[in-house]
Parts: structure tokens; C-alpha cells; sequence
């Protein structure tokens, strides 16, 4: 199988239901599986996703294990070659995953790689978190490409080249299974937030290299005011 989609989940119908309805209708290849991790929700709402899509690979956890823990949950049950962590609060574009896939396919150094992604409401605008990669500061603090602090960039194409960063966002990446395996997955640690930096650390003190492929763009849900940011989650 060439590709494992997995998407943590705790609570939030809309949400999910939008994402795999968007995922399915922007998928062509043929060798893929979607795995969508249940956080222990208490509203139904993967069960109801299982009964909508009949095709997703449904697990269900007994406790909230968070982000980290609920991606690796899924990608130990993944039979990829290409593993894809993705948000529940996701939206996707005609051959996102397909141009993830090819420059995996085509640079045998990249271990890993993270879409172009812009804000759901105002798609001109990027993401907050990572939105088109990320680096670390001399000091090892994380900042982003496409957001100055708490102000948010517009898509002005000044990102539109694939660039080598320090670590690719959680919200949507692609990575190497046997990479993953060799990194013994996100370190369970990181609850939320954080865990895609240290992921990406450790990978490449490997001597492997992150990318940002702005030919690939992901939406992701989160609100602005006075482009200040407002994240869903």
C-alpha cells in the first residue's frame, strides 16, 4: 500500500465529517487507506463517521491520548509506505496528497514534507501554525513561515518555492513510515502542540531533510480578528 492517512479525533461531527467528505473528494490515487483515531469522544461522532464512510479504518481509544498519542495509535496500525498526519479540522484541494507523494517520490533525501496551508475562512491568508513551514531561532524557539508573531501573512505567492525548513506542521504532513518506525513515532510527551517540532528534530539529526511543497495546499480552520489569531482548537 502506498499511502496511510491518519486523523486523531475527539468530539465534533461537522468537523470530521467535513474533513473526510473534502478528503475523498480530492483523492485519486488508488493504494490508500484512511485511519481515523477516536480520542475516547463522547458525542458519537466517529461512530456516526464510520457509518457515513464505510471505508475508514475506525480506532477507538479508551482515553484521550491526545495528539501525539493518537497518531501513533494510527501509525502503528498503518500499512503505508507513506504515512500522512492530518487535523480533523482540515479541508483539501485537487492533488495535495498526489504532490506530496511525487516529491517524496522524487528527492530520496526528503524525509519529510508539509503542504502549503492557508486559512478555511480566509483562504488568502496563512495558517497560524506552520503555514508554510517552519524554523528555530539561535535560542531553539519555533517560528513560522507565513506568520510574523501573532500577525498572519497574506498568500501573496512570496512562499511559492519548495523549501528545505527545520519542522513541518501537525496539521498536515507526510512522512516515511519506516523513518517514523525508526524515530519510535512522536514522543508521547507532547499532549498537544510541540510534538511535530520534536518529530522533525530528531529526524533530522538523521540526516534527513523537511520540505515545504507549496504545489500541495491544505486548508485548516481557524478564526481571525483584526488578523489576530483565534485557533479553533
Amino acid at each position: 500500500m502506498k499511502l496511510s492517512i491518519i486523523i486523531p479525533h475527539h468530539n465534533g461531527k461537522k468537523l470530521l465529517f467535513d474533513c473526510l467528505e473534502s478528503l475523498f473528494d480530492n483523492i485519486s490515487i488508488d493504494s490508500f487507506e484512511v485511519i481515523v483515531v477516536d480520542n475516547h469522544s463522547n458525542d458519537g461522532s466517529a461512530d456516526e463517521a464510520k457509518i457515513q464512510f464505510p471505508s475508514i479504518h475506525l480506532l477507538k481509544s479508551k482515553k484521550n491520548l491526545g495528539y501525539s498519542g493518537g497518531c501513533n495509535f494510527g501509525a502503528k496500525k498503518a500499512m503505508g509506505e507513506y504515512i500522512i498526519f492530518l487535523n480533523n479540522d482540515t479541508l483539501h484541494t485537487k492533488n495535495w496528497i498526489e504532490e506530496l507523494i511525487n516529491f517524496l517520490d522524487k528527492n530520496p533525501h526528503a524525509g519529510a514534507a508539509q503542504p502549503k496551508i492557508l486559512n478555511a475562512i480566509y483562504k488568502d491568508t496563512f495558517d497560524y501554525a506552520g503555514g508554510a513551514g517552519g524554523y528555530i531561532d539561535k535560542y531553539c524557539f519555533p517560528f513560522v513561515r507565513g506568520r510574523l508573531f501573532n500577525t498572519l501573512e497574506k498568500d501573496l505567492n512570496q512562499h511559492d518555492s519548495a523549501k528545505k525548513i527545520f519542522w513541518a506542521s501537525g496539521a498536515a504532513f507526510i512522512i516515511r513510515k519506516e523513518l517514523l518506525h525508526e524515530l519510535n513515532f512522536f514522543d508521547n510527551i507532547f499532549f498537544a502542540y510541540m510534538e511535530e517540532i520534536d518529530l522533525c528534530w530528531r529526524l533530522q539529526a538523521l540526516g534527513w531533510g523537511i520540505w515545504n511543497v507549496p504545489t500541495s495546499v491544505v486548508f485548516h480552520l481557524y478564526f481571525l480578528v483584526d488578523n489576530y489569531i483565534i485557533p479553533t482548537i
